[in-house]
């Protein structure tokens, strides 16, 4: 991954305007992805995911635990595309704050809970775009 571009506005518009194109939403629904969430005290970048490679994996978005990286699938959907993100963001609190999959419901709550406290305290851009996303699409 080391050859990936740097995402700019630029290229998200381009990715839009591709998938306007082939007719997967129009370019006035066209997000921009904050660039990173603060999960932690870690930095998740948040990039677009290749459209092949996310159509091959039948995915909308990943978390890499190993990249420190969200990717979103750009040619969804805006509200697509903001649950995707608080999907995948609720991924990397899990990883990073260590659930367990055989820990108790409780604390799994607690941990999950605090998590997104921090994220939404550290990230308000974040907030932002998940507000703005569903004021404009709703």
């Amino acid at each position: 991954m080391g050859s990936d571009p740097v995402w700019s506005y630029h290229h998200f518009k381009v990715i839009a305007e591709r998938a306007a194109k082939r007719r997967l939403f129009r370019v006035k629904n066209y997000v921009e992805l904050p660039k990173k969430v603060k999960v932690a005290a870690f930095d998740v970048a948040i990039i677009p995911y290749e459209e092949q490679r996310a159509r091959v994996g039948e995915v909308f978005g990943e978390f890499s635990c190993v990249e420190n990286v969200i990717r979103i699938d750009m040619s969804i959907s805006p509200m697509q595309i903001c649950e995707t993100l608080v999907h995948e963001i609720a991924h990397s609190i899990y990883w990073i704050y260590s659930v367990d999959d055989s820990d108790e419901e409780e604390r799994i709550v607690s941990v999950m809970s605090t998590g997104w406290m921090q994220v939404y305290r550290d990230n308000p851009k974040i907030l932002e775009f998940i507000s703005s996303t569903i004021k404009e699409n709703t």
